[in-house]
């Protein structure tokens, strides 16, 4: 299954075309107090997704996504982020599948359809630039947020539309994969 689903996969993608710090800022108020460290944040992009279940790896914290799809990252987490359900605010459809991707210790977290490809390459850089290559992409163009950019965004359309459909077809022969194995291959 997971050969076949790699090939598809493979076709259909070749088709679609920090920190706190003791010392004050210059400027600062001089008055020798660590300022507060900055607010972390996300957004979770299928279109945005409003209402969606955000977890993070590393602690037990959930979060909801507002009416854009925005998060805060709750103090304390990193590493990856899940997140699952809500809304599609473009398209008012409920999102039924699973995005990943990784808090940002310097911006803000997207997570979309292309960062969960990226996460579900492990981290091989390999991968990863014939993943950018085959879909007309840079890397930073596969972390970045694709509603900024509308080449971005069609792809991460287009790859959603074809996980969504894979997904499908293997319910229709009746196999257990969840739809974070199905788009890990």
């Amino acid at each position: 299954k997971y050969s076949v689903l790699s090939i598809c996969m493979a076709s259909i993608l070749t088709a679609c075309g920090g920190g706190s710090s003791s010392s004050p800022a210059p400027g600062g108020n001089g008055g020798g107090t660590t300022p507060p460290a900055p607010t972390l944040t996300g957004r979770a992009i299928d279109g945005p997704l409003a209402g969606a279940t955000v977890t993070f790896a590393t602690c037990e914290d959930e979060v909801i996504t507002d009416g854009e799809g925005n998060f805060d990252v709750p103090t304390g987490c990193s590493g990856q982020i899940t997140i699952e359900g809500g809304v599609d605010t473009i398209t008012s459809v409920p999102f039924n599948g699973q995005l990943k991707g990784i808090t940002s210790s310097t911006g803000e977290s997207i997570v979309s359809p292309l960062t969960t490809l990226v996460e579900n390459l492990g981290g091989d850089q390999t991968a990863i630039a014939a993943l950018a290559t085959s879909l007309g992409l840079t890397v930073a163009q596969l972390t970045s947020d694709p509603m900024e950019n509308k080449a971005v965004y069609e792809k991460a359309v287009a790859v959603q539309m074809m996980l969504d459909e894979v997904s499908k077809n293997i319910d229709a022969l009746g196999s257990d994969l969840t739809p974070a194995q199905i788009s890990a291959t």
